[in-house]
């Protein structure tokens, strides 16, 4: 007998369809810009607009977005129709899987969170761990409209290929691979490992790239790291982004004196 399919009743949630790329490129400016006008969108992705036109109405008719005026008191004429995500129409369940439990959140488009679950399950216990995120996932999927898929936060580096290259020790016992395999022949929804360090991110996808110098985190792990010019630092013995301790102590860990070695900088 499979894990699945010890599982009982596991509803079947209902998954993002398929999109154009072009769809995909109306509807993220949509989530990232919101209140553009249709005349707007068309400019700045360079879209005709009768392909715009026909993406829009099809997302309206879904229910993916809204289209309404803004009555501004002192602007003159016929304000223009502006265009946003509407909340809980799209969703998308992040999981954390560690040793002190698994969290999940269920976020929609326009970034509402629609609800959270926890549990105190250590996730390096496969099967308990697996049947406590099913669970979350089972609690939370049905809150949207459609789900667009499952991510799994690890304390990690992912490499292009979405596996794990680098992981925090504490949290390597955890068998994520297996994780995500079996929410995925569960929900029957994509499932993707995505690294929990939140620096690389910014750094990489900053709102303002060119006022961005570096970027510092600070957690426990491998969330702890630097960005430098999108140049990670690697602590002591080649570990996954961590600089260690900022200040110098006892033992074989990175400290401030090795960070100025490594940036060539005066101590």
């Amino acid at each position: 007998m499979t894990f699945t399919q010890s599982l009982d009743d596991v509803s079947a949630p209902k998954p993002l369809r398929p999109m154009r790329d072009t769809e995909r490129a109306i509807l993220e400016s949509i989530r990232r810009t919101p209140n553009q006008s249709r005349a707007e969108l068309a400019q700045k992705l360079n879209y005709s607009r009768a392909l715009l036109t026909q993406s829009v109405t099809t997302f309206l008719e879904e229910g993916w977005i809204t289209e309404k005026r803004e009555h501004v008191p002192s602007q003159r004429g016929q304000p223009a129709l502006r265009l946003k995500v509407r909340e809980g129409a799209i969703g998308g369940l992040g999981l954390s899987l560690s040793t002190g439990g698994i969290r999940g959140a269920l976020v929609d488009l326009s970034g509402t969170t629609l609800g959270t679950a926890e549990s105190s399950v250590n996730a390096q216990d496969l099967a308990a761990g697996a049947a406590a995120a099913v669970d979350i996932a089972r609690d939370l999927i049905p809150r949207a409209d459609c789900c667009a898929g499952i991510t799994i936060w690890a304390p990690a580096l992912i490499n292009e290929a979405g596996e794990i290259e680098e992981i925090t020790p504490t949290q390597s016992g955890i068998d994520f691979n297996a994780h995500r395999r079996l929410l995925e022949d569960t929900f029957g929804l994509p499932v993707a490992l995505e690294s929990k360090c939140p620096s690389i991110d910014e750094a990489m996808y900053g709102s303002d790239p060119n006022a961005l110098v570096f970027v510092l985190f600070l957690d426990y792990g491998v969330g702890g790291s630097l960005v430098d010019g999108l140049r990670v630092f690697r602590g002591g013995f080649g570990q996954a982004v961590n600089i260690g301790a900022l200040v110098p102590d006892s033992g074989p860990r990175p400290s401030l004196p090795d960070l100025a070695k490594y940036l060539a900088l005066a101590d």
